[in-house]
């Protein structure tokens, strides 16, 4: 019985031994799965919900509005609800400035959600000197921009605020000039 106890006193310190020296060893890399800081390292663009309204008044005085459906160096393109597009060159939009107003759709946890328009005063955030060929329309909804063109800390915070939150675009303020724009957003929780 005795020999007995010290063999199983000598296995148990084995495996005790065994599991301890796993202890300080990495665990393996899963490719597919980065670490939220490796992520917000990496990401060079963050996506921004368009409202339901595209708005734009022209130089002569006429408004148009309707979803912004394509953007290009020279014009965009808006959809007014169930009529066909229309494209207006940007040099005749006053102020060059498109305004958005109306709904957000986007997917959360699985589930569709719908932001109105925020009736309090919302901060807005400034993304200056953007390339328009920075700004792409993924559908009617989204856009992806990217941000390399922004400073080092601005990158920054917006990639952290991307972590948790949304952008929603309030207004576009473009020169075609220099082929860039100003984007003026909100972040929101999603």
């Amino acid at each position: 019985m005795n020999g007995l106890l010290k063999i199983l006193g000598v296995l148990a310190l084995l495996t005790a031994m065994t599991g301890l020296a796993g202890c300080g060893s990495q665990p393996p890399k899963d490719s597919n799965n980065q670490t939220r800081k490796e992520v917000l390292n990496n990401q060079q663009t963050v996506a921004v919900l368009l409202p339901d309204i595209a708005q734009v008044t022209l130089k002569d005085g006429k408004s148009k509005s309707g979803r912004l459906t394509a953007l290009t160096q020279k014009q965009i393109e808006i959809t007014p609800g169930g009529g066909s597009s229309v494209s207006i060159p940007i040099d005749k939009i006053k102020d060059k400035k498109v305004t958005f107003e109306g709904q957000v759709k986007f997917v959360s946890n699985g589930v569709l959600k719908i932001r109105g328009e925020d009736k309090t005063k919302p901060v807005l955030d400034n993304w200056e000197r953007i390339p328009l060929s920075d700004f792409k329309l993924q559908n009617p909804d989204t856009a992806e921009v990217k941000i390399t063109s922004l400073d080092k800390t601005k990158q920054k915070g917006i990639q952290q605020v991307a972590a948790n939150s949304g952008f929603r675009l309030e207004e576009m303020q473009l020169d075609s000039a220099g082929g860039k724009m100003t984007l003026k957003v909100t972040a929101f929780d999603k």
